[in-house]
């Protein structure tokens, strides 16, 4: 297993793919792998579109036999709420942001 984090770089997809794994060892396999997502930035090393990512999510969706359902919390003003709008709404998933510190509580 990688380490999403390298150098203030993020790997959005190994980090969600270091949490399928953990999620495939439920003891409800017949439910959904839902995985947080918390993010300040954008992918920016390895899958960084949409479609690269959720590409990468059926690919572990099949391998893993189970469905994955992402959630995101996106922060800060500078993310990219389209591609996290993407990513929760293919997984049946959901997003909520706070753009500004001030949302944050």
């Amino acid at each position: 297993m990688c380490h999403p984090f390298t150098q203030r770089s993020f790997r959005m997809m190994a980090g969600l793919q270091a949490a399928a794994e953990i999620g495939v060892t439920s003891s409800r396999p017949q439910h959904p792998i839902d995985l947080l997502l918390i993010t300040d930035g954008l992918p920016n090393v390895g899958s960084s579109t949409a479609e690269q990512i959720l590409a990468d999510i059926q690919t572990e969706t099949r391998r893993l036999e189970r469905q994955i359902r992402i959630f995101a919390v996106g922060i800060g003003h500078d993310l990219d709420q389209k591609l996290l709008n993407h990513l929760t709404q293919a997984t049946q998933g959901e997003a909520t942001y706070a753009l500004d510190d001030h949302e944050i509580t």
